[in-house]
């Protein structure tokens, strides 16, 4: 990881990525962002195109008992419905080939 000395203040954390190729500083927006994520009381999950889950609430956490941040890097169907294989229908898998919104209602078995 990069790091960059902030005018006002000690070195902050730098990151970068292909679709933000200037470096990104957290800041008080993402620090509002995060508490806004986590204040949903529906659990969302965030997921990458092998749907791994990049990031998830404290909803998430708390429904499926786990600390924060141990979701991250599993798959959202072994998560959500316990299955070593994706879902049919899948919703992301639809809008990666569509680059449509979709939506799916997934019912947890317990």
């Amino acid at each position: 990881m990069n790091r960059e000395r902030d005018r006002t203040g000690p070195e902050q954390p730098v990151t970068t990525d292909k679709q933000h190729p200037q470096p990104h500083r957290p800041n008080a927006i993402d620090s509002v962002w995060s508490e806004a994520f986590d204040d949903f009381s529906e659990i969302i999950t965030i997921q990458d195109a092998s749907l791994r889950i990049l990031r998830a609430n404290r909803r998430a956490h708390e429904f499926f008992q786990v600390a924060p941040g141990g979701l991250d890097g599993m798959f959202c169907y072994q998560v959500f419905r316990g299955e070593d294989t994706p879902c049919d229908g899948c919703p992301l898998d639809q809008t990666l080939v569509s680059r449509q919104r979709h939506s799916l209602v997934i019912e947890h078995p317990n």
